[in-house]
């Protein structure tokens, strides 16, 4: 238990007050906690399937690669992608703000394999913040000099995303669709279109009406001009 004194400072942090309450509730050991099995969670081949069901990209995620599941990180890529994923999820900062500097340097070590692992393998990178407590940053700082090496990748990653939601809504085109699949087999080249197309600037509520109005077709024949338009543009502007 704690003490008093302790109580009444915790009391008047709500941020790690919520923490502590998640802790011992919500968290492995916890009163609430269920350990994972197959009644609580679906088997990855199913969740796969159903994810792809939907035309959306189906990822596997990486939390700091000190398990042994994370431990050969190319390997752990290898592995989900024969099984459909298509992409990767992080949340870097648990690998660089860490007040540990010894555990920081291993997990930073660990991030930069991961990313060098799934570049190569032409795997997008999808990144983002918890928010699951209170006190984390909203969006992550690609600036900061932790992750600042892997902008290109995230950036890229992120706009791969967007083009991928603007071509599923708007022309019926998922990045993991048989379609993309014919026109570019080569997976650099089909995320070298998916990011041309989410680069561009964001869609008016106005363009978005033409778009659903032009129909599938219309709309791919418009979006795949545009991207090619703004890259040749901006070819010296984009990160």
């Amino acid at each position: 238990g704690l003490e008093f004194e302790e109580m009444l400072e915790l009391m008047a942090d709500r941020a790690a007050l919520e923490e502590a309450v998640r802790k011992k509730l919500a968290k492995r050991g916890g009163l609430g906690y269920k350990q994972p099995s197959s009644d609580t969670f679906p088997l990855v081949d199913d969740f796969i399937k159903w994810v792809a069901s939907c035309g959306a990209i189906p990822m596997t995620t990486w939390l700091d690669g000190t398990s042994d599941g994370e431990a050969d990180g190319r390997a752990m890529l290898e592995y989900m992608r024969a099984k459909g994923a298509a992409a990767l999820n992080i949340i870097p900062d648990r690998n660089w703000n860490i007040s540990d500097p010894d555990k920081c340097a291993v997990k930073r070590k660990n991030l930069d394999a991961i990313v060098t692992a799934a570049d190569e393998m032409d795997i997008p990178i999808n990144i983002g913040t918890e928010m699951n407590k209170a006190g984390l940053p909203f969006t992550d700082d690609l600036e900061s000099p932790a992750l600042l090496p892997y902008k290109r990748s995230f950036v890229r990653g992120a706009r791969i995303m967007v083009g991928h939601s603007l071509l599923l809504r708007y022309a019926d085109m998922s990045y993991i669709g048989e379609e993309a699949a014919a026109e570019f087999p080569k997976l650099s080249t089909r995320n070298d279109f998916f990011e041309s197309v989410g680069a561009m600037p964001p869609l008016t509520e106005e363009r978005a009406k033409q778009l659903e109005d032009m129909g599938q077709q219309k709309a791919l024949a418009w979006l795949r001009a545009e991207a090619v338009e703004f890259r040749h543009s901006h070819a010296n502007g984009l990160v």
